[in-house]
């Protein structure tokens, strides 16, 4: 039988008959052509979008206790209840976590209910100390809203517009067994001037149902015209350092434009390039 030498890719030269040729060029052959069917069958996979909507992440502290003592420290405030909490309440096998805040705010996370409950009757008690029972509301925000229409009636228009919020509002008020106005389940907080002439962002702020219900939706009528909204979570940014968590007022870094990241005020910037300043 005739033999003929085959190079390889992994192996050196090799003796192999003219079958055993053939079949090999014949499973290459097999291969080549079933490759641009897996390639094509992984890109139907890959161009499957998830269209399912879910809620935004969001930290709930529910065994919450917020206390504050008026023209306190942190520390201060602190002090104060010491007295009422022993060793074993404060740390250790009691609170889950202590977190300070400013203006002598400070709260105390707690494991359970029961705790909370517990805590708040002794934290009662104190002299000078109050206790902050108001609840955190999600805030949404709706651009371009024109500035011809005024506040109440932007709360009005979210409420009486929208069936989903009048549902929601209606439902709410079943369960207090009081018939709360508008204004007290939406607050409008802020307006944003915008480059625009004659428009405004407007930032409001909702109980959670609506939240969802509006986010989900993602737009809104107000004034008789569509509107799109999204989320809205403010973060605090210095105009002079360009950094995050604090104001310009309270700075004390050095100049860093917020435009192209120079050592100049971002109100003299003349760039035609932006640069962050918190990444370079």
């Amino acid at each position: 039988m005739t033999t003929v030498e085959l190079q390889t890719e992994s192996t050196s030269n090799t003796i192999c008959t003219y079958n055993e040729v053939a079949a090999t060029k014949k499973n290459n052959e097999n291969k080549t052509l079933s490759k641009p069917q897996k390639a094509q069958s992984k890109a139907s996979k890959s161009t499957r979008h998830n269209l399912e909507w879910q809620n935004p992440k969001q930290i709930n502290n529910i065994h919450e206790i917020k206390i504050r003592k008026e023209k306190a420290s942190d520390a201060e405030t602190l002090a104060a209840i010491r007295g009422k909490l022993t060793r074993k309440e404060l740390a250790g096998d009691g609170l889950k976590h202590v977190r300070v805040h400013r203006h002598g705010l400070v709260s105390l996370i707690c494991k359970d209910q029961k705790q909370k409950k517990d805590l708040i009757e002794k934290i009662s008690s104190v002299h000078g100390i109050k206790i902050d029972n108001s609840e955190k509301r999600p805030k949404l925000r709706i651009p371009g809203v024109s500035r011809e229409i005024t506040d109440q009636q932007i709360i009005e228009d979210l409420a009486d517009q929208n069936e989903e919020n009048m549902n929601i509002i209606q439902e709410e008020r079943k369960k207090t067994d009081n018939n709360e106005k508008p204004e007290e389940i939406i607050k409008l907080v802020k307006k944003y001037i915008r480059k625009t002439p004659e428009r405004n962002n407007v930032i409001i702020e909702t109980i959670p149902s609506i939240y969802r219900t509006v986010l989900k939706k993602g737009k809104v009528f107000v004034g008789c015209l569509r509107q799109f909204v999204d989320d809205f979570n403010a973060i605090l940014l210095c105009y002079k350092c360009s950094r995050f968590g604090h104001k310009q007022i309270h700075c004390r870094s050095s100049q860093c434009c917020y435009i192209c990241a120079e050592p100049h005020g971002g109100r003299d910037c003349k760039s035609s390039t932006t640069n962050c300043a918190n990444c370079k």
